[in-house]
């Protein structure tokens, strides 16, 4: 089952989350975005990669915290979300995530990792991390955030 809906027009590539009910980024959907990032990184016709939800509450809850327990699974699961991060940050095509409801923990990196990002007046950003005892960006989106929200704030739609 493909939690993850594509579509394509002239020189841009839409990416839809739908991993019911809250977008956790689990491992399948991480590995399929893994896949997807890798695809459009070589597809010369890409120029534009947008980043939407299926959800209206959620762009992604957070990281699946099942994958955060020491085992063997979890390891590959942070690895594979550290991966997906990475390949976020230096993908060819632009980067963009329009975010309609809350992107917390790892949705909040992802969205931190695109090279733009859109909110609506529905968008809540949130690293609850803190809470859990992990480090707030700890995946490698975060040490963005001072830099990532204040040009947010700067270049506020209204």
């Amino acid at each position: 089952m493909s939690v993850l809906d594509i579509a394509k027009e002239t020189g841009v590539t839409t990416a839809v989350l739908n991993n019911p009910p809250a977008n956790v980024l689990t491992i399948d959907l991480i590995n399929e975005v893994n896949q997807f990032l890798a695809s459009v990184d070589r597809d010369p016709d890409t120029k534009v990669v947008i980043f939407k939800s299926a959800n209206p509450l959620f762009f992604s809850a957070h990281f699946d915290l099942n994958l955060i327990n020491g085992t063997p699974d979890g390891q590959a699961g942070c690895m594979a979300f550290s991966q997906m991060i990475k390949k976020l940050k230096q993908l060819k095509p632009l980067s963009i995530a329009i975010v309609d409801g809350c992107a917390r923990g790892g949705g909040d990196e992802f969205v931190m990792a695109c090279d733009l990002s859109f909110g609506t007046e529905n968008a809540v950003f949130a690293q609850p991390e803190i809470g859990v005892n992990i480090p707030t960006g700890g995946q490698g989106g975060g040490g963005n955030t001072p830099v990532v929200w204040g040009a947010v704030k700067r270049c506020s739609l209204y």
